[in-house]
């Protein structure tokens, strides 16, 4: 199936089915928004970790409907990635996403020697953009390697977004 756009993306995440999330430090708006409709679509199952009141009220000014997350109040970032890495490397989560963290943050608790998930094959940062004027979604990816190497991220195309895209659940 060629993914030209997020309807496309979404068909396909329905046909998975839900995957388990873990939203670290999640007191974002956009975040919530996604997660509830993301929630709404069937297609995940969402840890919220973060500072507790902060969610609750975004959740209330833009109306997220978090009623189905399980919620875990860590207001301190660092330790929310931690604490969202161990959900993964028991196998409570199968995705990690980012929200009101510093990406280097949150990298270094996955990336993590001792309580990472480094050991769990390849470790994919995938982010994914539907552009105007493009004929279908574009994906940034970067592994592990590039990652600890700090190279540029790698644009991708063709099976290798299939891949990228089956990878992620």
């Amino acid at each position: 199936m060629k993914i030209a756009s997020f309807d496309d993306l979404l068909t396909l995440a329905r046909q998975v089915g839900p995957v388990s999330i873990v939203v670290v430090a999640a007191h974002d708006p956009e975040v919530l928004r996604a997660v509830d409709q993301a929630q709404q679509e069937g297609i995940v199952r969402a840890t919220l970790i973060g500072d507790w009141p902060a969610i609750e009220a975004l959740s209330a000014q833009t109306g997220a409907d978090l009623s189905n997350a399980t919620l875990v109040h860590e207001p301190d970032p660092r330790q929310a990635a931690r604490r969202a890495i161990r959900l993964v490397r028991e196998g409570q989560a199968q995705v990690v996403v980012k929200g009101q963290i510093k990406t280097a943050e949150l990298l270094s608790a996955a990336l993590n020697r001792d309580i990472g998930i480094r050991r769990r094959g390849l470790l994919t940062h995938v982010g994914v953009f539907e552009l105007p004027g493009m004929d279908s979604v574009t994906e940034v990816v970067v592994n592990e390697d590039a990652v600890k190497s700090d190279a540029e991220p790698l644009m991708i195309h063709g099976e290798t977004e299939k891949e990228a895209v089956n990878s992620a659940g």
